[in-house]
């Protein structure tokens, strides 16, 4: 069951960003695919920020600043890769 989820979850967000960045796809699909890695990693940071709340709530600084180094470096590549495939999206030519 896990290899399954793990391969359908990794079949939308690969197929997401392969249709976001493909300009023969219709411009509503890519701007769906778009919103859907939005939400799926919008929700993965939402989750390590309520994460970090806990940590902090119970007292474990520790906990929460490894939890914290980890959300910044989630937030750091996934702002690295979306300039990367912009740069890469804007310099190609028709």
């Amino acid at each position: 069951m896990e290899v399954v989820l793990e391969f359908l979850f990794e079949l939308i967000l690969d197929g997401s960003v392969e249709l976001s960045t493909n300009r023969k796809v219709p411009k509503p699909l890519r701007v769906l695919a778009v919103i859907v890695l939005l939400i799926v990693y919008c929700g993965l940071i939402l989750l390590l920020g309520i994460i970090m709340m806990e940590c902090w709530q119970a007292g474990n600084t520790t906990s929460f600043a490894v939890v914290a180094v980890i959300g910044l470096g989630i937030i750091l590549m996934l702002a690295y890769a979306a300039r990367k495939k912009y740069k890469e999206f804007r310099g190609r030519k028709e």
